[in-house]
């Protein structure tokens, strides 16, 4: 079934504040100060901002504290033109913080802290369904999968999706330290790839899914045998592959000097979904016949959305593009 190229992508995910850190101030004896800065961050809201910022309509499931910082980061989003009619705000909970630290590399190590904070309180429930109006595309990562009621809506949103012939797109995106702490079975994460179209994982990622699935995965290609029709694989400062089952391009890496690598990956999912749809790929069968030139042009955009975060602090994008 078509649809138009303007229907609303409906993302699932967190938003939160990132608080990078900086080397501590040492100058006192016997005592240090630890400079953070907190910008506004999560995956999924990242990607949302992406799109959204690109003229698509874009409409989050998410859950805000209502302290002073989820109701900045409430504003934030509306601001930037993002569709919130499906998220609540939480009495007496607090917000979700992460902390980020930069290496000389560019590269940086991730903390979450997400444990009691109003995301974990998300459930099925949110799922009524007005949700579906004007959806033609879904898109979720993993971090939220980390706790059960969260973990529950996203199974039930992909489902969902899929019974009525919606595209679903998935952002492996493993944060480590939380699945450490968690009492769901990460497998949960390969359990859900059956619902999904189009995988975006990076090579951490698919590492780490391998160590804990034992053999059942031996290369990227084997995930094409879970599910999706079309796998993007990342590989940092070697660029990426796009894969189908009857197509392959390697994506050259952006050619920037990096000042921050996070949210790369956001924009680079997000300019996977706003090419895709620009294209009018609407179905499954239609992204099992990309072509090879198809494919090329999805994963070149992609890799310019993400080019344009690597170079500043912070992964949400300005609020106006340059022309």
């Amino acid at each position: 079934m078509t649809r138009d190229v303007k229907a609303s992508t409906l993302v699932l995910g967190e938003v939160l504040i990132d608080f990078f850190s900086g080397p501590a101030d040492r100058s006192v004896p016997g005592a240090r100060v630890f400079p953070f800065e907190g910008v506004p961050g999560g995956a999924p809201a990242n990607v949302a901002a992406h799109l959204a910022v690109r003229g698509l309509p874009v409409s989050l499931i998410t859950g805000f504290a209502d302290d002073p910082l989820g109701e900045e980061l409430k504003q934030m989003l509306a601001e930037r033109g993002i569709d919130l009619t499906h998220c609540l705000t939480y009495p007496q909970s607090r917000s979700p913080l992460a902390t980020v630290i930069s290496l000389p590399d560019g590269e940086r190590t991730f903390r979450l802290y997400l444990e009691g904070s109003c995301l974990e309180k998300l459930t099925p429930a949110l799922l009524t369904p007005e949700v579906w109006n004007g959806v033609d595309w879904v898109h979720f990562g993993s971090v939220m999968m980390a706790f059960r009621g969260p973990n529950e809506l996203t199974h039930a949103l992909a489902a969902g999706a899929k019974e009525r012939g919606i595209v679903v797109s998935f952002d492996v995106n493993i944060r480590a330290d939380l699945w450490l702490e968690s009492d769901v079975d990460p497998r949960t994460i390969v359990d859900v790839l059956p619902h999904v179209d189009v995988l975006k994982v990076s090579e951490e990622d698919f590492a780490w899914l391998q160590e804990r699935f034992e053999g059942a995965l031996q290369r990227p290609e084997d995930l094409l045998e879970r599910g999706p029709a079309l796998v993007a694989y990342t590989r940092g400062p070697e660029g990426a592959i796009l894969f189908t089952r009857d197509a392959r391009v390697e994506v050259a890496p952006p050619k920037v000097q990096v000042v921050d690598t996070t949210g790369a990956g956001d924009a680079f999912t997000a300019g996977i979904i706003y090419s895709l749809k620009e294209e009018g790929i609407r179905s499954r069968g239609q992204l099992e016949a990309m072509t090879p030139g198809l494919l090329r042009g999805v994963g070149q955009d992609a890799t310019g959305a993400a080019a344009a975060i690597l170079v500043q602090r912070g992964a949400l994008p300005p609020l106006h593009r340059p022309q």
